[in-house]
């Protein structure tokens, strides 16, 4: 799942990047994009920059699209492996607490290594495994929010009256892309539940933090 969420993020890198690359060609031009004449007005469509822009679009689309069919199809499984992590990370959390209070007598200190060693490593594995879902969900987050970064300062960029007709057309095709960017969730998401990024991690840090104090409190009474 992680591994197929990451190429799907890098889809969107690709994405931001070309059309930063096509509008800097764009720009190069200096917008000199001639106005057709009405008998050739059929043929507006078929300037480059134009196709480009709305080959964007479309394969920015479907790259939502495709997001939300993994999301679907994963939704159950994301779900099942934050539960599986925070209870693992609980339950070392109880056994590392509870042995540290009550193992201590008639031990000496060298047999204690081994099982809080084994303890941390349980819980390091766990939370190192949530903490890369977490990332992988934390970029294509990014991405998505980049998109619409690039739009909003393409769009300031370009000059207020366009005189060419292309050039209006290129200016609708970005509100178009910017509007897509901001409707559509990109993201990885637990069904309607959680979102699958940074935020995920402080909470399962303060849920695990709360509840080693509470544990604590209960075993030394």
């Amino acid at each position: 799942m992680t591994y197929h969420t990451y190429r799907i993020k890098r889809l969107f890198e690709n994405l931001n990047n070309f059309i930063l690359e096509r509008v800097e060609e764009f720009n190069k031009q200096k917008l000199s994009i001639v106005t057709v004449e009405s008998a050739e007005a059929p043929y507006i469509y078929q300037d480059k920059y134009l196709a480009k822009m709305r080959d964007v679009t479309a394969n920015h689309n479907k790259l939502c699209e495709l997001l939300d069919k993994v999301n679907e199809a994963f939704k159950p499984c994301i779900s099942m492996i934050m539960i599986s992590i925070i209870a693992t990370l609980l339950w070392s959390i109880t056994m590392l607490i509870k042995y540290g209070i009550q193992g201590k007598v008639g031990r000496t200190p060298n047999s204690r290594v081994v099982p809080f060693a084994t303890f941390f490593l349980i819980m390091g594995s766990i939370f190192g495994q949530g903490a890369l879902a977490a990332w992988v969900g934390e970029q294509l987050a990014e991405e998505g929010y980049r998109t619409t970064k690039i739009c909003l300062s393409l769009l300031h960029s370009l000059p207020i009256n366009l005189s060419s007709a292309n050039g209006k057309l290129i200016e609708k095709e970005l509100y178009l892309l910017l509007d897509q960017s901001r409707s559509r969730k990109i993201g990885l998401y637990a069904g309607g539940s959680f979102q699958l990024d940074f935020g995920i991690l402080g909470s399962i840090t303060s849920t695990v933090a709360t509840y080693s104090i509470v544990i604590i409190q209960f075993l030394l009474k």
